[in-house]
Order: structure tokens, then sequence, then C-alpha cells
């Protein structure tokens, strides 16, 4: 699930409907105080996996994007349609109607036609910290937690949208074990 939230166009939440474990992570998130000992020990190594899956995914992904965009946003998105099938099949009890078949490869199509012709140039860069760019963060933070849990949508995704992506992503969790930006880092991280 880490690795997921971290390319764009992957849904972590997608990932755990794929691996099995959605329905037990939404129950154990949602019934923290009411089962609490059974969703921590739940919990935890998913989070520590996805923490560290984040941290060490990060500066690769960050550099594929950097050295290789092209590529690797074709990579990620040939990896999103071999995932189809398998979604696909989870999908029991509800109708395959052609129309919404339409509706998938339209979009699809939208995502493909948006990696040729995306501006790369929207990418944020925060030199000076204000009130005003510590509430973006807050907000890109809370937007960026809620789609990364909800099956389909990628949080990853979201922020390169919003341009929050490299800032976020490539250069500060990929380079978070570098000490000496680590003021920097807390100050990014913290309200995101």
């Amino acid at each position: 699930m880490g690795i997921g939230n971290v390319i764009p166009g992957v849904s972590g939440g997608t990932l755990a409907v794929i691996l099995g474990i959605y329905d037990k992570f939404i129950s154990s998130l949602s019934h923290i105080f009411k089962k609490f000992k059974e969703s921590v020990l739940f919990l935890i190594p998913v989070a520590l996996g996805m923490v560290f899956a984040i941290i060490f995914s990060s500066k690769v992904i960050g550099d594929a994007f950097e050295y290789f965009p092209l590529a690797t946003a074709l990579l990620f998105e040939g990896m999103i349609l071999g995932g189809i099938p398998i979604l696909y099949k989870k999908i029991d009890g509800h109708v395959k109607k052609p129309s919404n078949i339409l509706i998938f490869v339209i979009v699809a199509g939208a995502l493909l036609a948006y990696t040729f012709l995306a501006n790369t140039d929207n990418v944020v860069n925060i030199t000076t910290f204000g009130l005003g760019e510590y509430l973006i963060l807050f907000v890109m933070g809370i937007i960026s937690a809620a789609t990364m849990i909800i099956p389909g949508i990628s949080g990853s995704m979201t922020l390169m949208v919003f341009g929050y992506y490299e800032l976020i992503v490539s250069e500060t969790i990929g380079t978070i074990l570098d000490f000496s930006k680590f003021g920097y880092h807390m100050q990014i991280l913290i309200p995101f």
C-alpha cells in the first residue's frame, strides 16, 4: 500500500482491495476506540510497512520521474492497466454494463492523454513559510490522506495535479534521511 501511495495513478486503497485487507483496514480505522487492541495490532504492522515503503520508494520514484518522466509515467500506467483484470474479477454482484466499460475507457484515455500533454511546470516550490503555506500544506495533507484510502483514487496523482507531488514526495520524503535538511522537512511534513 505504501508504494502504491507514492506511484501517481495507483491507489493504495485499490491495492488493499487486491491484497484482501481493505475491509479489515477500514474496520480497524473506524473502530479503533471500540476494538482498540485488535485494531492497533492490525494497524501497526500495516502502518510501519507503509511508512518504510513510502520513505524508500519516494527517492527512487522521484529520481525516475526527474530523469525519465515519460518512460516512468508510461510504466506506471501499464501497471495500472495490468491490474484492471484483477479488479474486474472482484466486482461480484455488480452489473458489468457496456456503459460503465465505456466510461472507464474514456477515463483511461484521458489519463494517457494527460501523460503526453501535462504541463510539467505545475510544481510548487516553497522557499518561505507563512501561515498561508502552512494552511495549504495542511489542506493538501487532508486531501492526500483521504484519497489514499479510497479505492480507485490516487493520492499521489492528486498531489501531482495540484503541483505538490515533487515537493512532498521527491524533495521532502525522498530526502528525509538527509538530516542536514531536517528543519525544512519538518516545516513541510508537520502541517502536511
